[in-house]
C-alpha cells in the first residue's frame, strides 16, 4: 500500500476516428483545464506564439495555482503551483502550432 509521488508524466493519445468533432472521444487540453482557468491558458498561448524570433525559446510562466483535471476522473484535479508554456517548434503559417507545457 505504498504511495509514490509522480515526478514526471507524459501523456499520448491516438485518435480513433478521423472526425474532428469535439465528441469524437479525443481528449482536448480544454477538457483537462478547469473552465475558470481557460482564459489564462489562451493568453499564455497567444503570448508565446507572438514572441519575436529572437525570443522564441522564451517561456510564458503563470506563477499562480492552476487546476488540471485528472484523465479519466471527472471531478478530480491536480493543482499546479506554476504553469509554463513554450513553443515546441517553429510557427509556420497555415500549419498547427505545437506547445510544450510544464506544470510544477
Amino acid at each position: 500500500n505504498a504511495m509514490f509521488d509522480v515526478k514526471e508524466a507524459h501523456l499520448a493519445f491516438k485518435r480513433s476516428s478521423s472526425e474532428p468533432a469535439i465528441d469524437s472521444g479525443m481528449p482536448t487540453l480544454r477538457r483537462f483545464i478547469r473552465p475558470s482557468d481557460w482564459d489564462r491558458m489562451e493568453k499564455m498561448f497567444d503570448i508565446v506564439t507572438n514572441l519575436p524570433p529572437s525570443e522564441v525559446q522564451q517561456r510564458c510562466t503563470f506563477r499562480h495555482p492552476m487546476l488540471f483535471r485528472l484523465p479519466g476522473e471527472s471531478r478530480s484535479y491536480l493543482c499546479s503551483r506554476q504553469t509554463s508554456v513554450y513553443l515546441a517548434g517553429e510557427v509556420v503559417p497555415d500549419e498547427p502550432v505545437h506547445f510544450w507545457m510544464n506544470f510544477s
